[in-house]
């Protein structure tokens, strides 16, 4: 939602602004002013098109299997995380939200395989959580400390059961 507020800053910035004053020439100014403005609209767009399909998809959930965890509740993830990826798990407030991070072993490998839009906001995950999947409370329905405990039991069993 920030691109999309951006977008009508700039919008309302080009109706009430004389572009002919700006200091450079007027085609390179038009030029300047048009790629931002497709760019903000471009990122509004992929970013508004994904909340939509998050808040009316009725197959979002965050689901554990044997084959590790579907993370279908975040706009920024939709995908099965398998056990093999996960390094373990951490829970954690931010903003007096309590926050699930699960830990990645190779988070840049799985920042990789997501769409190019998604990477940057993905590596400001990693860089303040330490992992670029985040559940926040505010996105289940579940405790998220009972969840914390039953998904670090399950990782002992995988890994218990790969020892074997």
């Amino acid at each position: 939602m920030l691109f999309f507020g951006l977008t009508i800053v700039f919008i309302v910035f080009l109706v009430y602004y004389d572009v002919n004053s700006m200091p450079f020439g007027k085609i390179y100014n038009w030029i300047l002013m048009g790629s931002v403005l497709f760019s903000l609209l471009y990122y509004s767009w992929l970013t508004f098109r994904d909340y939509l399909k998050l808040r009316f998809d009725k197959n979002t959930c965050l689901k554990v299997t044997d084959q590790g965890i579907y993370h279908n509740i975040d706009i920024l993830i939709r995908c099965t995380i398998s056990w093999g990826e996960i390094e373990g798990f951490e829970l954690r407030k931010v903003a007096k939200v309590p926050v699930l991070v699960i830990r990645l072993i190779d988070p840049e490998v799985f920042i990789m395989s997501q769409a190019n839009w998604k990477r940057h906001f993905l590596r400001k995950y990693v860089k303040k959580m330490g992992s670029p999947v985040i559940v926040a409370q505010t996105r289940v329905v579940y405790d998220l400390g009972k969840l914390h405990q039953f998904l670090q039991e399950r990782i002992e069993e995988m890994r218990v059961a790969a020892e074997v």
